[in-house]
């Protein structure tokens, strides 16, 4: 807290002022960066290309804040917030259940977060192309297994 305060120009204890303590402090940054992730609205996109928008969205966040990393692989998952909840409300829409939604949730959040980890630990000779390919061909795989097991039939034409 005091580096938080030195970086921010004011007395440690005054943050306490705004949040009661140093989780509620930490929840509100992940809530801030959660906010930063792209969810179409639901029905706008077809829920392949929802959870393509999302997950890309979150591994740029990743990119954008690199050390923002830890933090978020400690909060609660699925984190608690809109974001989230409205990533969620893309596969209810399509019919999956609230247990398979969650575990959708999941699979595409813990595929995120292992492909920005790797991102971030890039040694040659891959590139950052690489890696881009690399995960797209993850996350066409991980949709159409998605798919598969819960049959669903809501996908766009383009993959």
């Amino acid at each position: 807290m005091r580096n938080l305060g030195s970086e921010l120009g004011v007395e440690a204890m005054s943050l306490y002022h705004y949040f009661p303590n140093k989780v509620a402090l930490l929840d509100g940054m992940v809530e801030t960066l959660a906010a930063e992730v792209e969810v179409p609205p639901v029905g706008s996109v077809p829920w392949d290309e929802a959870v393509r928008t999302i997950v890309r969205s979150f591994r740029e966040l990743g990119r954008r804040h690199p050390n923002s990393s830890r933090l978020l692989l400690e909060c609660e998952l699925p984190p608690a917030g809109e974001a989230a909840e409205e990533a969620m409300e893309h596969h209810l829409a399509v019919g999956f259940d609230e247990a398979t939604a969650r575990l959708a949730f999941r699979a595409f959040s813990a595929y995120a977060w292992g492909s920005l980890i790797e991102d971030q630990r890039l040694e040659p000779p891959f590139t950052p192309r690489d890696r881009d390919a690399e995960f797209e061909l993850g996350l066409d795989a991980l949709i159409a297994g998605v798919e598969a097991l819960t049959g669903n039939p809501k996908r766009s034409s383009g993959t």
